[in-house]
């Protein structure tokens, strides 16, 4: 039921981004200007003192229209809201150079509508002015338009070429929603925000290279592109929204940037080819079901600094043989790995994996500590050396090192099979090296 409702959900996105049309008389420009409604041939426009604005078109209009740079000597500056509303007859509209402003919901569902020449000048394009135009096959956005308003071209269902202008710098929610046709589109370097579903259920897009200096890959952007093959992140991305890709289930790898700190869930929900996948380092958190149904993928290792493994998390993934879980994480769901091909987990002894893997029937494989690193935080320091003293103290007593096995291995520094001071010396000196900026690994400075 939790699926059903997020995927209502992300409809909801979209339908709030659409406007339902509305009724309404002829407006009064913002300054107060009186206008005066005047009919030629099957366009009203509203005549201001130095303008006029396209206003309306009778619905039982058909074929092509053409909008005039001048009406009565005064310039056309504007398409209101609404003025094409259902004029279904229509099959192509060439507007002059003189208009700047397409107001939203402008040609909203012109169904018959194959193909449009917009004006040169416009500067942006307001929400839902193309919604549910489904004969219209492509559409040039001229230079200087800055912005796609929301659901621009939703339902645009036989659109299969959009060009879009250097100048653009945003694209709205759900702006290209259930363009079903649309295979190919270039976003230009300039875009720096791209909108929640953007791209939802584009089925025929294949792929996409999202420009760098971009930050988030939004909620839903590509939720149900079924045919994404290919998808370019930037490095400058640090988050990826929940249903980003949900349903992608031609995506068989996908490189995500280092920035990256979140996944969010339901993000890779049935991306049932993805088999190779590495969650970058800096990721924190892993929203609920974010590998749902990722079915190709063998293994996967979870980032130092992640506290919880989420419900369903990796539900039915079934070829998932390996899993590395760090130190860090705190909390497995129940349901995390149900389904999956999991038999064990690997992680550290007396990490939280292995009090979850006991108490779940699963095996457990421990990784070895490095060498040094005692108590395997990462670091190889004075503690690491007071550890190896201890353990050798105790020994030389006559009692247990009370090191575990892993332990052990880790503090025979010199791998000369005995734990000794000779040990502790050889990690104060690696500390001291690093104390003052040494790069080498501490296996390269046992060999010097």
């Amino acid at each position: 039921m939790k699926i059903i409702a997020s995927v209502l959900a992300a409809s909801l996105i979209c339908s709030a981004a659409a406007i339902v049309p509305q009724t309404s008389g002829f407006s009064v420009s913002a300054n107060a200007d009186v206008c005066t409604e005047v009919v030629h041939g099957s366009l009203t426009y509203n005549e201001y003192s130095d303008h006029a604005e396209v206003s309306k078109c009778d619905t039982s209009a058909a074929g092509a229209i053409d909008i005039p740079s001048k009406i009565d000597n005064l310039p056309v500056t504007t398409i209101k809201s609404y003025a094409f509303n259902e004029c279904t007859g229509i099959t192509s509209v060439t507007i002059a150079d003189s208009v700047t402003t397409m107001e939203r919901c402008a040609f909203y569902s012109c169904t018959g509508l194959k193909s449009i020449k917009l004006s040169a000048n416009l500067k942006s394009i307001s929400n839902s002015v193309f919604w549910n135009c489904v004969k219209l096959t492509s559409i040039t956005i001229p230079n200087g338009v800055t912005s796609l308003g929301d659901s621009v071209f939703w339902g645009c269902a036989a659109i299969n070429s959009v060009e879009l202008p250097k100048s653009l710098t945003s694209i709205g929610i759900c702006t290209f929603s259930d363009c079903t046709s649309l295979n190919k589109i270039v976003i230009p370097q300039n875009v720096k925000a791209i909108g929640e579903g953007a791209f939802q259920n584009c089925t025929s897009l294949t792929s996409m290279t999202i420009p760098d200096g971009m930050k988030t890959i939004s909620d839903y952007t590509f939720h149900g592109c079924s045919k994404l093959k290919s998808l370019t992140i930037p490095s400058s991305i640090t988050s990826f929204g929940k249903y980003a890709v949900y349903g992608c289930f031609w995506l068989t790898s996908l490189k995500l940037p280092d920035n990256i700190t979140s996944i969010g869930e339901y993000t890779f929900y049935d991306c049932f080819n993805l088999s190779s996948f590495t969650i970058p380092s800096k990721v924190t958190s892993i929203g609920e079901s974010a590998f749902y149904g990722c079915s190709s993928l063998s293994s996967i290792s979870i980032p130092n600094g992640v506290a919880k493994i989420n419900d369903n998390t990796f539900f039915n993934c079934n070829k998932l043989k390996q899993i590395i879980i760090p130190k860090s994480v705190t909390s497995i769901s129940q349901s995390a790995f149900l389904k999956s091909g999991l038999t064990a987990l690997t992680g550290y002894e007396g990490s939280y994996a292995q009090k979850f893997a006991s108490a779940n029937s699963l095996g457990f494989n421990a990784i070895p500590n490095e060498i040094g690193d005692i108590d395997n935080d990462h670091a190889i320091n004075a503690i690491d050396a007071s550890m190896v003293l201890t353990a050798y103290a105790s020994i030389s007593s006559g009692k247990a090192s009370g090191l575990s096995s892993v332990q052990q291995k880790a503090a025979d520094a010199n791998s000369d099979g005995i734990i000794n001071s000779v040990d502790a010396s050889c990690i104060l000196s690696y500390y001291s090296y690093l104390s003052n900026n040494g790069k080498m690994s501490f296996s390269d400075f046992m060999k010097k």
